[in-house]
């Protein structure tokens, strides 16, 4: 089977996903960066309270860990 680069995309998306920051980092970036959870939530495409989980230790599902790992690189790469 061959694979094209979109599935070469996917999986580097979802290896870098799993390598998130720390959760103290995680906040320490949206802090930085005079992002509100509600803002960064609305960029990632869940709750407020799923970023606070986020922040004290929960792990994202693979989707959302994408997103939230490419904003976070966004915020930071403002900082």
């Amino acid at each position: 089977m061959a694979y094209t680069s979109t599935h070469v995309d996917g999986f580097l998306s979802q290896l870098q996903a799993s390598r998130l920051p720390s959760p103290a980092i995680r906040r320490d970036i949206r802090l930085s960066a005079g992002v509100s959870c509600r803002q960064l939530a609305l960029l990632v495409g869940v709750t407020p309270m799923t970023v606070i989980r986020w922040e004290k230790g929960a792990t994202p599902h693979t989707e959302h860990a994408i997103r939230y790992r490419e904003v976070l690189d966004a915020l930071q790469s403002l900082t």
